[in-house]
C-alpha cells in the first residue's frame, strides 16, 4: 500500500528504460555506493572508481555518457587533472562532466568549468537532485547530438 502512495506522489522515481552508461568516481566509498545504488535503482549502467587514475583509464576504455568526479581526492591525481585528461582524449573529449565537492568556493567552481566540466553540484547530494541533474544532463546531450546530426545532412 505504500509503495503505490509513495508511486503515486513521486512518479519520477520508476525506473528508465535506458543504456547510458554513468561513470562515478569518489574516494569516499559511502558515497560511491549511494550513487552508484541511486543511479542502478533508476535503470542507468554504472561505473564506480575511486582515484583520478582510474577515472581516467575507465573513461577511455567505456566512454560513459555522463561522469560525476569529485574534486578531491588525496594521493595522486586529482579530480581537476582526470578532468583535463579526459577532455583532452579524442574518445572521451565530449563526455559530461559533473564536478562534487563538499568544499564550494568560487575560485573552485570556476576551476572546475576551466577544466571543462559541464556542471558543479556541492556535497552531500540528496537522490532526487542526483537523479534529476543525471536526466537533465542526458536529455541535454541527446538533444545536442540530434541537432548537430541535422546540421551536418543540410
Amino acid at each position: 500500500m505504500f509503495r503505490k502512495f509513495f508511486e503515486a506522489l513521486f512518479p519520477s522515481q520508476k525506473q528508465l528504460d535506458t543504456n547510458k552508461l554513468i561513470l562515478v568516481v569518489d574516494d569516499g566509498e559511502v558515497e560511491r555506493k549511494f550513487m552508484q545504488n541511486t543511479l542502478a535503482q533508476r535503470g542507468y549502467r554504472v561505473l564506480v572508481a575511486s582515484s583520478g587514475e582510474d577515472a581516467v583509464k575507465l573513461a577511455h576504455e567505456n566512454k560513459p555518457d555522463l561522469i560525476f568526479l569529485d574534486y578531491s581526492m588525496p594521493g595522486g591525481m586529482n579530480g581537476h587533472e582526470a578532468c583535463k585528461l579526459i577532455k583532452r582524449n579524442e574518445t572521451t573529449k565530449d563526455t559530461q562532466i559533473v564536478f562534487l565537492s563538499g568544499s564550494v568556493t568560487p575560485t573552485k567552481v570556476i576551476d572546475c568549468y576551466d577544466a571543462g566540466a559541464e556542471y558543479f553540484l556541492a556535497k552531500p547530494i540528496s537522490a532526487s537532485t542526483l537523479l534529476e541533474h543525471t536526466r537533465l544532463l542526458i536529455e541535454d546531450d541527446e538533444i545536442n547530438r540530434k541537432q548537430a546530426a541535422q546540421q551536418q545532412q543540410q
